[in-house]
């Protein structure tokens, strides 16, 4: 991968180490054409959901994410995303073809960007188009509560709705 060919870098989001931050800032000043690193700070509302929609492919080498809400986010927009593998969701974004997972490690990131870099558009248009399917099948919302009710039908006993089953005499008339 060239230097004159990598695309802008925005680093989005709060740091809640100020000692880090200089230091990544530190880094990234040393690095050729450091006038194409973009740092936001926290992002929320219309200049997230645009920053996401904008973006080539959101990057998450996270050392370890429950579930990766940023991850779904970028996902419902369409946008393709390359996490570690201590993404908890990081199987079903390979499975879908949502983007790619490698380790959690420098190697394993650069493997993640390099990958990226060399992918015609019309594969990088396909990947964006299958980030929006995993969304909606996986993670919009009415997706989720149907699967959510399907998981625990099976365990649900059957009482009418009454105010007796609520644990309150039924008032009387």
């Amino acid at each position: 991968m060239s230097e004159q060919s990598l695309p802008a870098l925005v680093i989005a989001g709060p740091c809640s180490d100020p000692a880090w931050e200089r230091k990544l800032r530190a880094a990234a000043a040393r690095v050729p054409r450091r006038g194409e690193v973009l740092w936001t700070g926290m992002l929320t509302g219309d200049a997230k959901i645009g920053a996401l929609r904008e973006a080539e492919a959101f990057v998450l080498p996270s050392h370890q994410e429950n579930f990766g809400i940023a991850v779904a986010e970028a996902l419902a927009v369409g946008t393709p995303v390359l996490i570690s593998d201590k993404v908890n969701i990081s199987a079903e974004i390979a499975h879908d073809t949502a983007g790619f997972v490698a380790e959690d490690t420098l190697d394993g990131t650069t493997r993640l960007l390099r990958r990226w870099h060399l992918l015609p558009p019309a594969v990088r248009l396909r990947m964006s188009d299958a980030a929006r399917r995993c969304f909606e099948e996986r993670y919009e919302i009415r997706q989720t509560a149907r699967s959510l009710a399907d998981t625990i039908a099976p365990f649900l006993i059957s009482v009418p709705p009454t105010s007796h089953a609520l644990g309150h005499p039924a008032a009387s008339h």
